[in-house]
């Protein structure tokens, strides 16, 4: 219990902003407001009308890897939903759907994420944009690392 207590704050604590999106790779040093996310009754939610493909692909290996890494710091599990369906109550992590308000053109393999009290947005260019999204967000603002294969 004390473990899970502790992975809770981890993920409450570095969740946070304020509706600011940031490229991946952007070295912005703000400040924003705490999200408090309660891992337990949070979900990740992809788009309901992709296309096979290599976006669906990308989309689909983005969102089993923000699961795997997120069930790994909180110890658990993270229901992939395509859609928005029925989010009441739960805090969403939307893999491939842009954030609200954000209209700029993508560039070439370019990727964002953005972190709201309404949920975190990881996406990017249709080639592999959510997948590099979802790695800086769990870098970035997660701290992880990976400094060999494997989930150790």
């Amino acid at each position: 219990m004390k473990k899970r207590f502790r992975t809770f704050l981890l993920v409450a604590a570095s969740v946070c902003g304020q509706g600011e999106v940031i490229a991946a790779g952007d070295d912005k040093a703000v400040e924003p407001d705490p999200v408090t996310v309660a891992p337990e009754n949070s979900v990740i939610v992809i788009p309901a009308d992709l296309k096979d493909g290599p976006a669906s692909a990308a989309v689909a290996a983005a969102a089993r890897e923000l699961g795997l890494h997120l069930k790994l710091i909180t110890g658990c599990e993270f229901k992939i939903l395509e859609g928005n369906g029925d989010l009441a109550g739960r805090y969403p992590f939307y893999v491939g759907i842009p954030a609200p308000g954000d209209a700029r053109p993508m560039a070439a393999e370019e990727a964002r994420w953005a972190v709201t009290a309404d949920g975190v947005y990881l996406y990017g260019d249709e080639k592999s944009g959510a997948l590099s999204a979802t790695y800086a967000f769990l870098e970035d603002r997660l701290g992880v690392r990976w400094i060999e294969p494997g989930d150790r």
